[in-house]
């Protein structure tokens, strides 16, 4: 799992900055009932604007890094520690469940017999919790000039043997895909 620095410097005063990290409070899909907690992870700078409480996120989970879906409950800032680990992907472009709404799930987990997780699955809109999956591939030259980003897209499609889901596109951008670019490019 990838575990970077914490990328905001705040300052202090006097010439003197301390560095402090994003981390998003993440309930995490498929977590035993009595390992059921609230797990932090850092929020990549690529990030930090646009994630939001009640956004779905992909996460490296337990020792084996195994990729999971889990939803942010909460942001804040915290001191750097090596071990937290990265949020991988945001999932979605605006938050799919309402300050009310990650309130409900905590009283609702506490109140019965659930996971935090799945009382907040069960609020999210239909269709949140499918698995579309959208493959990419490079079929013909693109038309008009391209950006950097764009002719990189198009190379990484083009030299891949098979098509791509769009994660694992993200991946090889190293998290700098940007879906406008990516729409354009399929247009």
């Amino acid at each position: 799992a990838q575990r970077g620095r914490c990328p905001i410097l705040f300052p202090l005063g006097g010439g003197l900055n301390v560095e402090k990290c994003l981390v998003a409070e993440v309930a995490v899909e498929q977590t035993a009932y009595h390992f059921d907690k609230a797990y932090d992870y850092l929020l990549p700078e690529l990030f930090a604007v646009s994630a939001r409480p009640g956004m779905r996120v992909r996460v490296p989970f337990g020792r084996a890094n195994a990729r999971r879906q889990g939803i942010i409950t909460r942001i804040y800032e915290a001191e750097p520690d090596p071990a937290r680990k990265t949020v991988e992907l945001l999932l979605d472009e605006e938050p799919l469940l309402s300050g009310e709404m990650l309130k409900l799930a905590a009283w609702i987990k506490a109140q019965t017999f659930c996971t935090h997780y799945e009382a907040l699955k069960a609020m999210l809109p239909p269709g949140a919790g499918m698995d579309i999956t959208t493959r990419y591939c490079a079929v013909e030259e693109p038309q008009g000039s391209l950006s950097a980003r764009q002719e990189r897209i198009f190379h990484i499609l083009r030299s891949s043997p098979e098509p791509m889901l769009r994660e694992d596109l993200a991946e090889k951008m190293e998290g700098r895909l940007v879906q406008n670019d990516l729409d354009e490019l399929v247009e």
